[in-house]
């Protein structure tokens, strides 16, 4: 705590608010003049007496060295030797310092908090007109109590008698402490408890440890760094170093040996050794009750534990014990080990499944698993720099089924459904790029385009004699299309003719080369290419596979699809072959730009407004390649490339103004909006386009003559006038079903979304989105690259039917209690709005409790009808400090580890 002698009046050395003690006369002043210089301490009382060697001081004791602070009743220093004694309400302090700028609401925080002493230093003004205050900052941390202390100031070597200590909320009692230079603190019979107001043998728990080993943490906590001024009113500070970003502060790890939980009074188990980290964002513990239509009732807990923290090395687990009344026992396992050159992740879960098929659907072609099924997920993740511009990134993911991701943690399954395993190992320079990759398929359920293996050479685009410019790229390998293995055949399942997509692979030598002369006059920049693309494969086909072809494979590989495709297989007739493609192509484009400087709005952060508009058009025109596409194995967009004659026309704006402090101001994009269009001239059998009603049907355009079919048209518009708004529309329409005056049917994709915050802590989002089915080619350039709103490759762009809105709000009704809610409605499958619905609260002791229930429909496993799914859950998490401000609810837990269930 800060005593309230030293309150009052200003510190000549600082400034900060304080009081400075009557001084003794100059004659007794000298020896602590000397004592100041040799050891750099300065001792301020309001007495002194001087016996022998030994200085003694009483009263209001302050004694600082560097960045600690003592204050005692009374001290006794030893001239010669330095050794010192302090007596009477001992407290150590370590001192830490920052320069912030603050709104005035955020002075009056800091104002109220005890632990912070401030002076201010002046105003600022922002660009966008706004007046911040800037303060110095100086805070307290790492208090230790007690009695008596003895100690050496030279060694910094310092004996605790009836001591007390703060680590991080976690108070710590014992009878007496030793602590080191290098910050470290051994405490025998240690009884340590997050709760405010501990007292030894008076807590709701404590842990009772016969020894305690405290040391300070070399990494900085992230919570604790000023980001943009913003200052958190449980945030630690530090100087602010020579580079002008904002530090944080180093927390304290401790272990405990011997240790005896008590609830109460009452001892509940023994632990043989304990850890508590330093501060950090994620829980240190968490339990989690509650119930699920695809999980019954459930216990998840997980515990946090970071071994190693350490500069150059960092060492984390976390843990996963979890049980399921209709699924039975999970264990899981998350290690982290990052060091100066490397990034390592092994994750392991792994449950005995007592009911395996309850969301697979009844008609899954992987067929029914056995009741009691092992199923798992072990995937191991490594980032290395190896030196001499050499890097290796790897992964292997190993699961058990198509299905364990989306059972037990679809918020993996959504984002990345089909976790990969490859290698590759790179090396980089200004010049060149390259790069070793290997990708084998490790999953039977998964179709993958195996790389066994493939070396890639890139050159970027760089000049080479007298204003030309030379971009290229060189891969050779082997590879495979390995198709996910089904349990059903098509014939077994009556679908289409019956047959299945198989297997092909050849080795394939792929190179690219292109030329490059920009021109400018007068503003404009004219940029003509001209290259060309060799590919040799080892094998072909004989038999020709039509864009249509190629789409029935994929559609008949899709996990849950049941379509009435036929399926045309590629042979390996077709010998080697080599195809040469060219293409020619120019860039016009130029940047217009209108600047309004006496624009000015606190509410909008506008400080000036800087227009940039760059209208642009590019034109391809690939001609007919030397072998048609249809005799060669797809692998990837390369082998599909056929006839292009487009042109696109582009309009991209930009609205621009200052952001940041005078000085220290950059330009900020406040809005965006890009709009294309394309024309294009191509026959119908290199420009497929889906739609009506049969899927089987495309639509077939007669040969143009010239650019007059309508390609993409494609708009995307951004809007980030402030922190507290922002909003984002797009847009692709198909131009080839718009022409026709199918105006609905022509939108392959169309998303509105946007956010509002209220006010601090509460905010409102929306959104929508529509799209139709279908399939179309886009356009494509080998030298050129385009903006694309789309999903899958260029030859394979894959649109969903889909219409669903979704909507929300975060709350935040004061410090410690917070929440959202959330709904969506799916107009495609008519499922009835999905609730969610979040409740934060941050409980005395360093506990979080977290309330969560979900309400939503889900179409039958049959896929006949539908039934509703429910889940309500409780956590309670113990947090690695008190201290810690709530957070959101996906940010109470690293996200990878979150359980969640397909409801």
């Amino acid at each position: 705590m800060m005593r309230p002698a030293h309150e009052g009046g200003i510190m000549p050395e600082t400034g900060y608010h304080n009081v400075t003690p009557s001084l003794p006369t100059p004659e007794s002043l000298n020896p602590f003049d000397s004592i100041e210089a040799t050891t750099g301490a300065d001792i301020k009382a309001d007495s002194f007496e001087i016996i022998g060697d030994n200085i003694i001081a009483k009263g209001n004791i302050r004694v600082r060295k560097g960045d600690a602070l003592l204050y005692s009743d009374m001290v006794v220093i030893n001239g010669t030797t330095k050794n010192v004694e302090l007596s009477g309400n001992v407290e150590f302090y370590n001192i830490n310092h920052a320069r912030l700028e603050v709104e005035y609401w955020e002075l009056r925080t800091l104002e109220r908090d005890p632990d912070v002493k401030l002076k201010i230093v002046g105003t600022v003004m922002t660009t966008s007109g706004r007046q911040k205050i800037v303060v110095d900052i100086m805070r307290k941390t790492m208090a230790w109590h007690g009695e008596k202390t003895i100690g050496n100031l030279d060694s910094g070597i310092f004996e605790f008698s009836d001591f007390s200590a703060d680590f991080d909320g976690y108070t710590a009692i014992a009878e007496g402490a030793k602590r080191y230079p290098d910050g470290k603190l051994v405490i025998k019979d240690a009884e340590t408890s997050p709760c405010q107001g501990f007292t030894v043998g008076h807590s709701i728990f404590s842990i009772k440890s016969s020894k305690l080993v405290s040391y300070p943490s070399n990494i900085e906590d992230s919570r604790t760094r000023i980001v943009q001024n913003e200052y958190s009113p449980h945030a630690h500070f530090t100087k602010k170093p020579t580079s002008g970003k904002s530090a944080g502060t180093k927390g304290y790890n401790f272990w405990g040996y011997n240790n005896i939980l008590y609830i109460g009074d009452i001892p509940v188990f023994w632990l043989p050794i304990i850890y508590k980290p330093s501060m950090e964002n994620v829980g240190n513990w968490t339990f989690t009750y509650g119930s699920d239509t695809a999980w019954g009732y459930f216990v998840n807990t997980t515990n946090h534990w970071k071994i190693v923290d350490e500069n150059d090395v960092q060492l984390s687990v976390n843990n996963m014990v979890d049980y399921y009344t209709l699924r039975g026992l999970g264990l899981g396992n998350q290690t982290m080990l990052n060091t100066e050159d490397t990034m390592s992740q092994l994750f392991v879960y792994g449950i005995s499944d007592g009911n395996p098929n309850i969301n697979r659907p009844d008609w899954s072609r992987f067929g029914q698993m056995p009741d009691r099924t092992v199923r798992y997920d072990i995937t191991l993740k490594n980032m290395s720099h190896l030196g001499n511009n050499f890097d290796f990134r790897g992964q292997f993911a190993k699961l058990s089924d198509i299905y364990f991701l989306y059972d037990y943690f679809d918020n993996i399954a959504l984002i990345n459904p089909q976790p990969a395993t490859f290698g590759n190992l790179e090396y980089n320079n200004q010049y060149i790029n390259l790069g070793l990759t290997l990708r084998p398929k490790v999953n039977k359920f998964f179709s993958v385009i195996e790389t066994l293996p493939e070396l890639d050479l890139h050159i970027p685009r760089q000049e080479i004699w007298k204003g030309i410019h030379y971009q290229g790229q060189t891969s050779v390998g082997y590879k495979k299309m390995n198709w996910r293995n089904f349990q059903v055949s098509r014939a077994e399942a009556g679908l289409g003719n019956g047959v299945d997509p198989s297997d092909y692979e050849a080795g394939r030598f792929d190179t690219l080369h292109f030329a490059y002369y920009p021109l400018q006059y007068k503003g404009f920049n004219f940029i003509p290419r001209l290259g060309g693309r060799f590919t040799a494969y080892s094998k072909t086909s004989d038999t020709g596979i039509s864009q249509q072809d190629l789409f029935n494979m994929f559609k008949a590989q899709e996990p849950e699809g049941r379509y009435n495709v036929d399926v045309e297989n590629y042979d390996s007739d077709g010998g080697a072959k080599g195809r040469f493609i060219g293409e020619i192509g120019a860039e016009l484009n130029t940047k217009l730009t209108k600047q309004w400087n006496d624009v000015k709005n606190s509410y909008w952060e506008l400080d000036g407004i800087r227009h940039v508009a760059k209208p642009y058009i590019n034109y391809t025109y690939i001609p007919k390649p030397s072998v048609s596409r249809d005799h060669l194995y797809y692998f990837d967009d390369i082998d599909r490339i056929g006839k292009q004659n487009f042109a696109r026309f582009g309009f991209d704006n930009r609205f621009q103004t200052r952001r940041g402090s005078w000085g220290d101001s950059s330009l900020f994009t406040w809005a965006s909006m890009e709009t294309y269009l394309d024309l294009v001239a191509s026959k119908s059998d290199e420009y497929y386009s889906q739609g009506g009603d049969d899927e089987n049907s495309s639509q077939s355009p007669s040969e143009y003559g010239g650019l007059k079919q309508l390609g993409d048209i494609g708009h995307n518009m951004t809007f980030k006038a402030s922190d507290a708004l922002n909003f984002n529309v797009q847009f692709l329409l198909d131009g080839q079903r718009l022409s026709t005056g199918d105006v609905l049917r022509s939108i392959n994709k169309l998303s509105a979304s946007g956010e509002y915050q209220l006010a601090q802590g509460w905010s409102v989002n929306a959104g929508w989105y529509t799209g139709k089915e279908g399939y179309s080619q886009g356009p494509y350039s080998m030298g050129s690259s385009f903006k694309r709103l789309q999903a899958g490759s260029v030859f394979e762009r894959i649109f969903t039917a889909s219409n669903s809105v979704y909507g929300g709000f975060n709350y935040k009704i004061n410090e410690r209690t917070l929440g959202t809610f959330s709904w969506d409605y799916d107009f495609e499958q008519n499922l009835m709005p999905g609730f969610t619905l979040s409740f934060v609260r941050q409980l005395p002791c360093g506990l979080e409790l977290l309330i969560d229930m979900t309400l939503r429909d889900q179409p039958e496993t049959s896929g006949e009808g539908k039934h509703t799914e429910t889940r309500w859950s409780v956590s309670l998490g113990f947090s690695s400090s008190p201290n810690n401000v709530i957070q959101p609810r996906e940010s109470l837990l690293p996200q990878s580890i979150t359980r969640l269930s397909n409801s």
